[in-house]
């Protein structure tokens, strides 16, 4: 009887233990994926910057602006950007909205087995999803021009560049 206690309360340790390590590499992974997050936006801003200026250089060549028109015109572009952003989140979060009520929709209308399996569908869709951002991203950062173009981005645009959070949203 002793030797089962003892091994029921090592059992229990060792369970305890292991969810302990689990919930610190969570923790862990999530610190990693926050902090990557934080230096993707940051990264994302420079780039906006840096198209902003290449894109009024361009501009103030091929339009001969004068100074008073490349200040107008900067702060017209800038202006423009700041208000996609804000009806970018706007839509972002209503979309967002939409899709819940969506699955509450469709959970209230399976029963227990179903809603397992439709939750477990809609983790690897996401998961799936994911994997085509990054290889997006990576083909952005090796500079792979067909890919870019096939996504119709190129550095030739005149109007604002998409908004940071449109390959951003690791929440949905």
């Amino acid at each position: 009887m002793k030797n089962l206690l003892k091994w029921t309360a090592a059992a229990m340790l060792a369970g305890a233990a292991a969810v302990y390590a689990a919930e610190d590499s969570e923790m862990k992974e999530f610190e990693q994926w926050k902090q990557m997050k934080q230096e993707r936006q940051q990264n994302k801003e420079e780039h906006r910057q840096k198209m902003h200026e290449k894109r009024m250089k361009r501009l103030a060549k091929e339009l001969n602006l004068t100074d008073a028109q490349k200040t107008k015109i900067s702060g017209l572009l800038d202006e423009s950007w700041k208000e996609i952003q804000k009806e970018t989140q706007a839509f972002r979060e209503k979309a967002k909205q939409i899709r819940e009520n969506c699955d509450a929709k469709i959970l209230a209308e399976l029963d227990k087995d179903q809603a397992a399996k439709w939750k477990e569908l809609k983790t690897k869709m996401r998961k799936k999803a994911r994997e085509k951002m990054k290889e997006r991203r990576e083909s952005k950062k090796h500079g792979d021009k067909d890919n870019l173009e096939q996504h119709g981005e190129n550095d030739d645009d005149l109007c604002p560049p998409p908004s940071p959070e449109d390959e951003d949203n690791d929440n949905e």
